[in-house]
C-alpha cells in the first residue's frame, strides 16, 4: 500500500485521502469504500506524483473553490483518469414533471468486472455539543448536523436510484440497479471523553477535539501551531519547515482573539512537530477546532432552530 499519509500537503495527498481515507459515516448494507485495485492505484498514483500538473490545472478550472466542490473535483479527476473505472455520468439531475428531485453524484463502471456503481461523496466536520441531555454533532457554521446529513444521504441521495424518476434516468444511461456506495470522509471533534453513539458513525472515523479560546489560553508550553487552510482539512499537514508559518500558543491565541472579534466561526489549527526521519519537514501531531467562548450558547440557539425546522417537515 502506498504511504499517502507521509506525503507533503497538497492536492495529490488530498485526493488519496478522499479516495482511500477513513470514512465518517457507515450505513447498513451500503458500501463506504469504492473497490480499488491497490496495485493499479499505486502505479497510477506514482505517475500522478511525478507529474501533478494536470491535476493542479483541473482544480483551478473548477467553478467553485469551496471545500465540498474541491473534494468532489478530486473524486471526478480520479474517476476520469484512473484506468480501473469508466465515468458514465456526473451530477446528473433527476426530475419529475414539476421540479428537480435530486442528483446522482457519480455513476461509474468497473472495467475489471463490469459492475456499475452509484457513488455519493461528501466530506463533513462536526463538533460534539451537549444539548438538553443529548449529544449532537453540529457543523462549525452551526448550519449542519450529523444526524440530518446522514438521514438525507440514506433516505434521499442514495435512494434516488430506487425512485421511478431515478430508474428512468438510469435506463437512459444504460444502467440497471447500480451498486450503492456512500463515501463520506471528515472528522468528529470531541468535547467529552465519551465514545460517539450515533449508529451511522463509522468505527474507523477520524477524531480530534474542540476547545474554546479560553481553554486554549490555559495551555503553557513551547509548542508551535499553524492555522489549517480549508483545503487542508482533508488530510494531516506535512510540509517543509521553511514554508511553514508557525505560531506560539500566545501568538495563536492573540490571532484568534482578533479573528473572533470579526467572525464567530470556529478555526481549525494544528500542532506541528519535527518529522522523525526528515529534518527539513514538520508534520501535524494534533488537530483542534478552536471556538469562541460563546460558541456553546450559539450552538444551543442553532439546535433549537434546526429542531424546529425538522419538526415542520
Amino acid at each position: 500500500m502506498f504511504d499517502y499519509v507521509g506525503l507533503a500537503s497538497g492536492p495529490c495527498k488530498h485526493l488519496a485521502y478522499a479516495v482511500l481515507g477513513p470514512r465518517l459515516m457507515a450505513f447498513p448494507g451500503i458500501r463506504r469504500q469504492l473497490p480499488i485495485d491497490i496495485s493499479m492505484f499505486n502505479s497510477w498514483f506514482r505517475t500522478l506524483l511525478g507529474a501533478p500538473k494536470d491535476l493542479n490545472h483541473f482544480i483551478t478550472q473548477q467553478r467553485s473553490h469551496r471545500l465540498g466542490f474541491y473534494h468532489e473535483a478530486l473524486w471526478l479527476y480520479f474517476i476520469d483518469t484512473f484506468p480501473q473505472y469508466e465515468l458514465i455520468a456526473h451530477n446528473v439531475a433527476v426530475r419529475n414533471s414539476e421540479r428537480t428531485i435530486g442528483e446522482f453524484d457519480f455513476i461509474l463502471r468497473n472495467r475489471q468486472d463490469g459492475l456499475v456503481y452509484h457513488l455519493e461523496v461528501a466530506t463533513k466536520y462536526y463538533l460534539e455539543h451537549q444539548y438538553q441531555c443529548d449529544t449532537f454533532w453540529i457543523g462549525p457554521s452551526l448550519q449542519d448536523r450529523f444526524d440530518i446529513k446522514a438521514d438525507h444521504l440514506i433516505n434521499h441521495q442514495i435512494a434516488l436510484s430506487e425512485t421511478p424518476e431515478g430508474k428512468a434516468e438510469l435506463v437512459h444511461l444504460g444502467v440497471l440497479e447500480p451498486i450503492k456506495v456512500i463515501a463520506v470522509g471528515g472528522t468528529l471533534f470531541y468535547k467529552s471523553q465519551l465514545d460517539a453513539l450515533d449508529p451511522f458513525i463509522a468505527p474507523e472515523h477520524q477524531s480530534a477535539k474542540h476547545l474554546t479560546l479560553g481553554e486554549l489560553n490555559q495551555r503553557s508550553d513551547s509548542s508551535r501551531w499553524m492555522l489549517v487552510s480549508r483545503r487542508d482539512w482533508l488530510a494531516p499537514l506535512l510540509m517543509l519547515k521553511r514554508d511553514a508559518d508557525t505560531l506560539s500558543i500566545a501568538e495563536l491565541c492573540n490571532h484568534l482573539a482578533h479573528e473572533f472579534d470579526n467572525d464567530s466561526q470556529p478555526v481549525m489549527v494544528a500542532r506541528m512537530e519535527q518529522c522523525e526521519h526528515h529534518n527539513f519537514y514538520i508534520r501535524e501531531h494534533e488537530r483542534l477546532f478552536i471556538t469562541p467562548d460563546n460558541w456553546a450558547s450559539k450552538a444551543d440557539e442553532s439546535l433549537q432552530a434546526l429542531n424546529a425546522d425538522v419538526d415542520l417537515r
